[in-house]
Order: structure tokens, then sequence, then C-alpha cells
């Protein structure tokens, strides 16, 4: 307010440094300078209601037990991470393995690794259709291009 070039600056200033109560010096100000308060309203008082805050907060691990029944029940609480933990306790190739890798894709479509584990799976289960949407979200890496290879001579073969 102090660095503003407001007409009624140090009216406005005189009242706001009053013992008047808060609401009555917004009252007189509004009342005596009804340009100055508009602008105060606008300009001002944003800048002095403005607030930062911080949020931390703690992540409970889950044991594996816990992570496989949340994966049934609300697998959105679980990481990538978790969900891959979770397909280890599984035989490979297992429709229970094979179940997180489908839940891992559809909860992180443009995830590279969830892409090429999904097609890894589907190339598994013989189905080359679903296995080349997910390859072409897998991305460049060596393991992704051994898969597309592997893909590409089973279609070979149909």
């Amino acid at each position: 307010m102090e660095a503003s070039n407001l007409a009624d600056k140090s009216a406005i200033l005189a009242v706001a440094n009053s013992s008047l109560a808060p609401d009555a010096k917004d009252q007189k100000i509004k009342k005596l300078y009804p340009a100055s308060y508009r602008y105060i309203m606008s300009e001002i008082y944003p800048r002095l209601r403005h607030s930062d805050y911080t949020v931390t907060y703690t992540v409970r691990p889950f044991d594996i037990e816990e992570a496989k029944v949340i994966l049934k029940t609300k697998p959105q609480q679980l990481s990538l991470q978790e969900m891959y933990l979770v397909a280890q306790t599984y035989e490979p190739g297992s429709p229970e393995f094979n179940e997180v890798f489908d839940i891992a894709v559809r909860l992180f479509p443009d995830d590279e690794t969830a892409n090429l584990n999904a097609a890894c799976t589907d190339l598994q289960k013989g189905d080359l259709v679903t296995a080349e949407k997910h390859l072409a979200k897998a991305g460049n890496s060596k393991e992704a291009e051994r898969i597309r290879k592997i893909y590409g001579e089973m279609k070979a073969e149909l």
C-alpha cells in the first residue's frame, strides 16, 4: 500500500493505522474512498491473503499378503513396483501372474515396462492382437526389441 500511487494513499494509511477495529477501518475506507477501495480490493488485498502450504505425509508400506488383497479390491492404491512384487509371488504364466500385469497396464497405460510385461503375457497366451498394441507402447529397450522379434516370429508362423 505504501508503495502504491493512490491519490488517497495518505488518508487511507491514516485510517489503516488508526485505533479503529479492522472491520470499521474497512468500512470507513470503502465509504470515503470508493475508487481507491476497489483498487485495494483487486490489487493489494489478494497479495496479502496469499498462503503457501507444504504438506508431507508418509505412505504406510504394504506387506505382500496385504498388497494381494488391495490388488483385488483397490488396485489404484498400489504402485507399479508393488504390483511387480505381488506378481513375483505367483508362478510365471499362471492366471494370477498374468492378471497382475493386466491390472498394471490398465492402471498405467502409458508406462513402457507395464506395456512390455503385458505384451509378454499376451504372447504367452497367443494373443498377438493385444500383444501388438502393448508393444507399440513398450519403448525401445533391448528387452522390448527382443520381445518384438519374438512377436514377429510368432506372427510369421500363422
